[in-house]
Order: structure tokens, then C-alpha cells, then sequence
């Protein structure tokens, strides 16, 4: 991009357009929002820069990077799917220490939430990322070598706790993100997730008909850590946060650095900081600021995930038995006492329906990504939430075909996967930045109790009362999707505020 270059007498260098396209992309840099008209006119902000570059060639590296990050987290989760069918194959666990298992990895995730959320808003989003992922490496490599279950709950507890910290990344995303396009691209990175539940799932596939290796499962499972570790040396920190914080010069560089990329001309004038730094960061401002904002998120929070991981950890199940009620009695020339849990490994043919099932989250998230500036945060979650509890309740059905219950986990998982996805989009747009990942990761706490406990609904209880299962799960969503509508408007298309007015 060619550019004329002037220097003025307080040596703050200027770049000058020198054609029709330039001028047009300094027009659009220089460009006041509604919002902040008043500014003066010698200044401009990182949203100003951020929306004149549109989703460019630096959007598309962190999209990259991140998306690693975010099928590492779903290869976490969808394997405790998995894990507890392996395990009672070899260690011959009950139905209560798989259960703890799972349970004991999302309490992780509670206890981790609060501490590593706030440690992203005062250390940096970037730091602590990338000090999580080394140590979420190492944890995931340590259980690998598990001698007993006891061993694994520990290490799997520790990749819990730390799993949080590497969320930040998606609080970093979307504070680079160009206000028209937040609410698409946000959903465009969260469909990873189910390209990480496919993977985990062909790898099972693979490995466990095959060489029948839980462990090399796990290892393989960490791969896209050690990825998205390595991607991360070249992710800059957030310079909204960077201004939060008074880091006004390594804001300005990284803007300039971005807009390059993007193929701007720089910004002229000096980047505006319009950020409180003394601004207390507490869990008290998210409740005094909109507390209707906040007990509903609370709801929406706990509900969502408890559906949403119980649908997950119910698929294999429903798909070995073939639907509900599923009977677990044990073959008569098995010799381990009743207590434990019985081995019935996944054939080929169930994996190629787990396969299907679980490749229902990026469908999901697809048609959420097709209609979140259509319908709008509140109306999409109601309407994913109202498809998951009519097809979770149509499981009760029997003597149908064994495709139908495979169909109807196909609809539940895609419908929850696009609603959790919009919730995680309506939290980060709803607090500004010098609380945005406090706010996230306080939610995640009350997201992970309700993680908490659905593995006890979806592993325990379903042995022994399958149907009033199936019944919790499909009214708890319907609650959820009502509680939608108590929520205030929606921030479609508006700007994401720095600091609390």
C-alpha cells in the first residue's frame, strides 16, 4: 500500500493516502461510531481499527490458532465418554467410580473458573493461556500412564482445574473481532468443538478396534495442546485488556501491527484510551451493574451444561443398548461381581453411530452461525432449547426401529451444541472488557456444577430408572429455553464495551 509519509513537530508520524482505495481505508479507520462521536478528532480506538479491517488476514491466524484450543477442550471432555467403558473392561470399575471420574473433572473446572478467570483479567489473557496449556500438557501426558483409577481421577481432577485457563483464548478472540461479524465468527470458532468430539471418536475407532489401547487414546488426545501451544508464540496479548491496563504503548504497537496485516495504512493520531484502570475487577459489579443479567446467566449457565454433557455422556449408552429402557444385566458367563460395571465394548458399527450422533454439534452450530444476527441471541436459544427437550423426550418411545433413537440424538446434540454456543456469545458480549473473562469464568463455575452432577443422572441413575432420566433432561431444557425471554435485549450488532459507565 503506497503512502505519504509527514512528520509533525511533536514527531508523531501521520501516513497520507496517496489513492482512491487508500483514502477510503483511512476514511473507514477514522470513522467515529455513534457511540463516542464526541471524540476528538485526532484520536481513534481499537474498535475503530478493529472494524475498519473487517475480518482480515489477522482474524484469520487467530481463528487458526484457536480452534486448536478449543478441540483440545472437546477431546478432553467427549474421551470421559468414553473413558469409563474402557476402564471397566481392564480395571473393572463400578458405575460410582466412573461417575466420580467424570464428576471429578468438571469440579476441577468449578475450582479452576474463578481463580484462573481472574488471574487472565490481571496477568493477561495471553499469559496465562499459554502457562495453562504447558501445564494441561504434562497433566494429560501423566494420565496416560495411570497405574489405577485412583491415579486417574487425580490427574484427570488436575486437567480440569486448568482447562478454564485455556478458555481465555476465546475472551482474547473475540475482542479482536469487527462488531458485525462478533457474533458469526464467535460461533465459526465454537464449531470446532465438535471437530475435536469427531476426532476424539475416529481415533477410538481406530485405536481401540484395532490395538484396543485406551492409553494411546489419551495420548492422542493431546495433540492439539501441543499445537495450539505451539501456535500460541506468535498470538499477540489483547490490547483492549492492554489498555485496561494502563499499557497504552504495546497497545498502539499491536494495533498498528494488525491493521499492517489487514493491509491498512496506520491509524493517524494517538490510540484513545477510554478504559478505567483503577476500576475494581469484582464479582460484586457483575451483580450490581444488571442483576437480572446475572441470576439469569446463573440459570442458564448450570442448566445448559447439566443437559448438554448429560446428552453426551448418555449417547454411547443409548446407542450400545439400542434405546431406552436400557437393561443392564449381566451375561450369564460373566464372573465379575454384579457391583461392577459390565464389559461391553463399542462394536465398529456403534462407533459409526456415535460418529454420526456427535457430528451433529457442527449442524448445530452451523444453523446457529445462519441465524444469530437473524433471530438474535434470546430467540435462537429458545428455539435450539425447545428442539433438545422434544427430542430427548421422544427416547421414551419404544419398540421403534434402531435408527430412530441414533436420529433423535443426531437433533438433541446439534440443537444443544448451537445453544450452549450462543450462550458462551450473549456472556462475553454482556460485561466489558475489564471484567469480561471474570464474568466468563464465574458463570463456568456454575456451568460446572451442573457438570457435577449429571454424570450421577446420566451414569448412575440411568441404570436403574432410564426413563425418569430421559424426563429430567428434556424439562430442565425446556426451563432453560424459557428463561431466555427474562433476559434483556441482546447486543446484536453493537459495540463491546471496555469498562462498566
Amino acid at each position: 500500500m503506497d503512502c505519504s509519509c509527514s512528520r509533525s513537530n511533536n514527531d508523531e508520524v501521520n501516513l497520507v493516502p496517496l489513492n482512491d482505495t487508500d483514502a477510503s481505508s483511512y476514511e473507514t479507520i477514522r470513522h467515529v461510531s455513534k457511540q463516542t462521536r464526541q471524540r476528538a478528532s485526532d484520536s481513534y480506538t481499537v474498535e475503530d481499527v478493529v472494524n475498519a479491517g473487517g475480518f482480515g488476514k489477522f482474524q484469520w491466524k487467530l481463528t487458526f490458532m484457536s480452534c486448536f484450543a478449543w478441540m483440545a477442550e472437546s477431546c478432553e471432555i467427549m474421551i470421559l465418554s468414553l473413558l469409563g467403558g474402557f476402564l471397566a473392561c481392564e480395571w473393572k470399575i463400578t458405575s460410582v467410580q466412573e461417575a466420580l471420574l467424570t464428576s471429578m473433572v468438571f469440579l476441577g473446572m468449578g475450582i479452576g473458573c474463578p481463580i484462573l478467570g481472574k488471574m487472565t483479567d490481571t496477568y493477561g489473557r495471553i499469559k496465562v493461556v499459554r502457562v495453562s496449556t504447558v501445564i494441561l500438557v504434562i497433566c494429560g501426558i501423566l494420565t496416560v500412564f495411570s497405574p489405577s483409577i485412583t491415579w486417574m481421577i487425580v490427574f484427570r481432577w488436575s486437567c480440569g482445574f486448568l482447562i478454564p485457563g485455556v478458555n481465555g483464548i476465546m475472551v482474547l478472540f473475540m475482542e479482536y473481532l469487527p462488531t458485525k461479524l462478533r457474533g458469526k465468527c464467535t460461533l465459526f470458532l465454537y464449531g470446532f468443538w465438535g471437530v475435536g468430539s469427531i476426532v476424539i471418536t475416529l481415533t477410538a475407532m481406530a485405536v481401540m478396534t484395532t490395538k484396543n489401547s485406551w492409553r494411546v487414546v489419551l495420548f492422542i488426545s493431546v495433540t492439539p495442546l501441543i499445537i495450539f501451544l505451539i501456535l500460541s508464540k506468535w498470538c499477540p496479548e489483547s490490547a483492549r485488556y492492554m489498555l485496561a491496563h494502563g499499557k497504552i504503548k504495546e497497545a498502539e504497537d499491536t494495533i498498528i501491527k494488525m491493521a499492517e496485516e489487514n493491509g491498512l495504512s496506520r491509524p493517524a493520531g494517538k490510540l484513545q484510551n477510554s478504559s478505567n484502570t483503577t476500576q475494581r475487577k469484582s464479582i460484586i459489579c457483575l451483580f450490581k451493574d444488571e442483576n437480572t443479567v446475572f441470576f439469569c446467566l446463573i440459570f442458564l449457565w448450570f442448566f445448559l451444561t447439566f443437559v448438554y454433557y448429560g446428552i453426551v455422556l448418555l449417547t454411547p449408552e443409548v446407542i450400545l443398548h439400542g434405546g431406552l429402557p436400557i437393561k443392564t444385566s449381566q451375561p450369564a458367563n460373566l464372573t465379575v461381581p454384579e457391583y461392577y460395571m459390565p464389559c461391553k465394548p463399542l462394536l465398529l458399527s456403534d462407533y459409526i453411530s456415535l460418529l454420526l450422533t456427535t457430528a451433529a454439534e457442527i449442524l448445530g452450530v452451523f444453523f446457529a452461525w445462519l441465524l444469530v444476527e437473524i433471530l438474535g441471541r434470546r430467540k435462537l436459544m429458545f428455539t435450539f432449547s425447545f428442539f433438545y427437550s422434544a427430542s430427548v423426550m421422544m427416547l421414551l418411545i419404544d419398540k421403534v426401529p434402531a435408527a430412530i433413537p441414533c436420529i433423535l440424538l443426531f437433533i438433541a446434540r446439534g440443537s444443544i451444541s448451537g445453544c450452549f454456543g450462543v450462550c458462551v456469545l450473549y456472556t462475553n458480549e454482556a460485561y466489558p472488557t475489564t471484567h469480561r473473562a471474570l464474568a466468563y469464568g464465574f458463570y463456568l463455575i456454575f456451568g460446572r456444577f451442573g457438570t457435577v452432577v449429571t454424570p450421577l443422572v446420566a451414569q448412575v441413575l440411568l441404570e436403574s430408572v432410564p426413563k425418569a432420566t430421559v424426563v429430567i433432561y428434556s424439562v430442565l431444557a425446556l426451563f432453560a429455553g424459557i428463561a431466555t425471554f427474562v433476559l434483556p435485549l441482546d447486543k446484536k450488532g453493537q459495540e463491546l464495551e471496555d469498562q462498566y459507565k
